[in-house]
C-alpha cells in the first residue's frame, strides 16, 4: 500500500527461504505475508520459515494476480528499471544490480501517497528516517576510479563503474 520494496536477486525459486531470511535481517519480521499459490511459498523451508517466526500467511486465489498488491508495484519496478537501464546504455548482464538499485531508490524515496504523509516507504516500515547521503555521490552506472591493492606492479586507479550501494560491507 506504501510503495515499499526490497529484491533479492535469486538463481532459483527454491532460493525465496533464504531470500526472506535475508529481509527479516535487513528489515524485520513482516507480522503477514500474503502470497500467491507458488509451490516454493507454501510449504518446505519457506512454511518452516513462517512458522519459525510466526508470520501469518495467506494465498491468492488461483489466476487472480489482483489479488496481490505486489504485482503493480513489480510492474512498475520493471518500467523504472528498463528505462534507466536504457537511459543509461546498462548491459542486460547487469539486471540484477539495476532492479535492486531501483527499488531501494523508491523506498528511499517520498511520493504523493496520502498514507505516507510525506514520509519515504522504507520510513514508514523501519519508523526510521533513512540516511541516503551514500546515493548522493553517484547516479547508476556512473563511471568512477576506484583502487585495487592486489594489481600491485600495474596501476592501482582502475575506471568502474558504480551499481549502487554496496551493504554489508566493510
Amino acid at each position: 500500500d506504501i510503495g515499499f520494496m526490497r529484491v533479492f536477486p535469486m538463481r532459483l525459486k527454491s532460493e525465496a527461504p533464504n531470500a526472506l531470511v535475508e529481509f527479516i535481517q535487513d528489515i524485520g519480521i513482516p507480522s503477514h505475508m500474503h502470497s500467491d499459490n507458488a509451490k516454493e511459498l507454501n510449504q518446505g523451508k519457506w512454511k518452516q520459515c513462517l512458522t519459525e517466526y510466526q508470520i501469518k500467511h495467506t494465498n491468492t486465489e488461483p489466476h487472480s494476480p489482483w489479488q496481490n498488491r505486489a504485482e503493480g508495484a513489480i510492474r512498475e519496478l520493471k518500467k523504472h528499471t528498463v528505462r534507466i537501464m536504457a537511459k543509461t546504455n546498462t548491459p542486460q548482464r547487469l539486471l540484477d544490480y539495476c532492479i535492486t538499485y531501483v527499488a531501494e531508490i523508491r523506498s528511499l524515496t517520498s511520493n504523493d501517497l496520502y498514507v505516507l504523509h510525506g514520509r519515504t516507504p522504507l520510513e514508514m516500515v523501519t519508523g526510521n528516517t533513512p540516511d541516503i547521503s551514500e546515493y548522493t555521490d553517484f547516479s547508476w552506472y556512473s563511471p568512477l576510479w576506484y583502487y585495487d591493492e592486489a594489481d600491485f606492479p600495474a596501476s592501482r586507479r582502475l575506471l568502474g563503474r558504480w551499481l549502487g550501494v554496496a551493504h554489508r560491507v566493510g
